[in-house]
């Protein structure tokens, strides 16, 4: 949150079910005030959902432990208030 980010938390068509339940039990162990967005692909654009549920603490072993699980382009952050296609 000091640093007016969300984390985004990128999902594939081909991620495994299991490797999304283990990131989202990563998400739970740091929970805190930074927003969490889920990105997916629809209709050949992406689109940025954010989460009701979770809100992490931003911490580099939750993003290393989220970009080992999902894969490196899976996991970043983003600032807040940033518009679509800048």
């Amino acid at each position: 949150e000091r640093f007016n980010c969300q984390l985004v938390i990128k999902l594939r068509q081909d991620c495994p079910d299991a490797d999304v339940e283990r990131a989202l039990t990563k998400l739970d162990e740091f929970q805190g005030p930074v927003p969490v967005l889920v990105a997916v692909r629809e209709n050949g654009s992406e689109v940025y959902i954010k989460s009701r549920r979770y809100a992490v603490n931003l911490d580099f072993q939750l993003l290393n432990a989220l970009k080992e699980l999902l894969g490196d382009s899976c996991a970043y952050l983003r600032p807040i208030g940033l518009k679509e296609g800048a």
